[in-house]
């Protein structure tokens, strides 16, 4: 495991990889009328993407890579001119794992009784998934990216 700095790993929900929602999202948004739907349903598919059975970060290390890569993809997407709702539809996808990595950084502000709270409902326990040992579990989040990418472009033409 990751150890207990600066919070314990097996005490999270874990999820999908970030840069599988930003993906996720950000594809959905094309298809949507505006940025703030594409933003809205970029959130609501976070929820949709955690509950799929898939592999998880074994330490702080992968979740640090992952967030610097879906960064250097989000700034990818900005600097080739994607369409604004794609951008938002993956800002939205995104956003929720934000929380995570807060609680990574500042573990007390999320410890407000001694035990970790997290508010998004498939971090926080509430919603549960199952979990699938790596590298089945990237394939689940390939796989749900590219039924999702062949879904897209169906309904787009």
């Amino acid at each position: 495991m990751g150890g207990t700095w600066p919070c314990d790993f097996a005490e999270v929900e874990h999820e999908v990889y970030c840069i599988a929602h930003f993906i996720a999202g950000g594809t959905i948004g094309t298809v949507l009328p505006g940025p703030i739907s594409a933003a809205c349903t970029g959130l609501v598919s976070h929820a949709v993407l955690d509950a799929v059975p898939h592999s998880e970060y074994t330490n702080h290390w992968w979740g640090a890579l992952d967030v610097i890569a879906t960064c250097a993809l989000a700034l990818a997407v900005l600097a080739a001119g994607a369409d604004v709702r794609a951008i938002a539809g993956g800002l939205g996808g995104a956003l929720p794992d934000l929380e995570v990595a807060a609680a990574y950084l500042f573990p007390r502000a999320f410890r407000p009784h001694g035990r970790l709270r997290l508010l998004f409902p498939s971090h926080s326990g509430l919603v549960r998934h199952r979990r699938l040992a790596f590298p089945w579990g990237v394939f689940t989040q390939a796989a749900v990216i590219f039924a999702l990418g062949a879904l897209v472009s169906l309904w787009g033409r």
